[in-house]
């Protein structure tokens, strides 16, 4: 296993894991929201069951994240794909693999939406995607002014939503995330966005990995149906205690080496 280095668009320096091997194929992983792919566990138990196989990995921190260099306050859709984009550049070159698989969680699906549009993927699996940003990010909205109050969920929150209150809210320079600042770009850019379409001629090539459980990402937010899926029992957003990675983790180790 190797610390690896690259510079994104701003020559800030972004780091990531890679483990070597000898299949036709590599596999790339991309964090959620302020997460790192170094750290997640998930990703981990992942590469120790390709590394079984002799798969080329590469976990590597966005901007601003974990190992990785750089300001998170200026995070936006299209900033997660530059990152991702030197990311895969530079997988191929250390690793001189031309096929590629990603493995993403959460927002990591609209990067990975969009990225395909242009580029080739061999597959990709999603975790928790959080691809209907349009309807999330009002929900988190009323998630945070009711604070508190447990009573709020995916089947209910349009009902407590102030359309005017969130408009406004996406118009401020910044706010203040669960760890960090964030620029209003990132609400401005994706208050009106559905990432589901981009995989739509993709469907054939992606694992969904959900719950309906997941009160950060539902799986009933999707507005498209994966003609692949594992459908997750009694999970939270992170899909890392023992009994959930039982649900799913031989599945997603079968279809990306399958």
């Amino acid at each position: 296993m190797k610390l690896i280095e690259f510079a994104n668009n701003k020559n800030e320096i972004l780091r990531g894991l890679y483990t070597e091997g000898k299949a036709d194929f590599g596999v790339i992983f991309i964090s959620g929201f302020e997460r790192s792919a170094i750290a997640e566990k998930k990703f981990k138990i992942i590469v120790d069951e390709l590394q079984k196989r002799d798969v080329a990995t590469y976990r590597f921190d966005c901007t601003g994240c974990g190992a990785s260099n750089g300001d998170f306050r200026f995070t936006t859709v299209a900033s997660l794909l530059n990152d991702f984009t030197r990311a895969i550049e530079h997988f191929k070159g250390i690793s001189r693999l031309q096929k590629v698989v990603v493995v993403g969680h959460s927002v990591a699906g609209c990067v990975i939406g969009e990225y395909w549009q242009a580029n080739e993927l061999k597959k990709a699996v999603l975790l928790a995607p959080a691809l209907n940003q349009k309807d999330l990010l009002r929900y988190y909205f009323v998630r945070k002014i009711m604070k508190g109050e447990k009573a709020v969920n995916w089947n209910n929150y349009r009902e407590m939503l102030n359309e005017k209150m969130f408009e406004a809210s996406c118009q401020l320079d910044f706010v203040m995330t669960k760890t960090n600042y964030l620029n209003g770009e990132y609400f401005r850019e994706n208050k009106d966005k559905d990432y589901s379409g981009l995989f739509e001629k993709f469907n054939d090539q992606v694992l969904l990995i959900a719950s309906p459980d997941d009160d950060k990402m539902p799986a009933d937010s999707l507005n498209i149906d994966f003609k692949n899926k594992v459908i997750i029992k009694h999970s939270d957003h992170d899909y890392e205690r023992p009994d959930v990675v039982d649900q799913w983790l031989e599945k997603a180790i079968n279809f990306i080496v399958g």
